[in-house]
């Protein structure tokens, strides 16, 4: 992917839409490329910005940006993490179910 395709993903993972392989793969893009990185965190600080002027929030949005980020990259790793062991489980019931054929085939 190109940066631009990242930077079409920034609106969607503030809103949390993105699947959590795509919350991964941008997070590990904006940990390589500055401009993407300083484009997510405009966005975020626009949005957010934006949102606790009408609620009168308080104001450490750099501080919530990181936040935002650890967070995300946690949550999605764990559930991508997941989603993985799962495969790989699966994969080894199935590998098991046809040994178990071909054993009873054999003998």
């Amino acid at each position: 992917m190109e940066c631009r395709d990242y930077q079409q993903q920034v609106l969607p993972f503030l809103r949390e839409e993105l699947e959590d392989k795509e919350v991964i793969c941008l997070l590990n893009h904006v940990d390589e490329c500055e401009n993407c990185r300083e484009e997510l965190k405009i966005q975020f600080l626009v949005r957010e910005g934006l949102d606790r002027l009408e609620n009168g929030g308080n104001f450490n949005l750099q501080k919530d940006f990181e936040k935002k980020i650890v967070n995300a990259r946690r949550e999605s790793g764990h559930k991508y993490n997941l989603q993985i062991f799962c495969s790989v489980l699966q994969g080894i019931c199935i590998l098991s179910a046809i040994l178990i054929l071909l054993w009873n085939c054999i003998f």
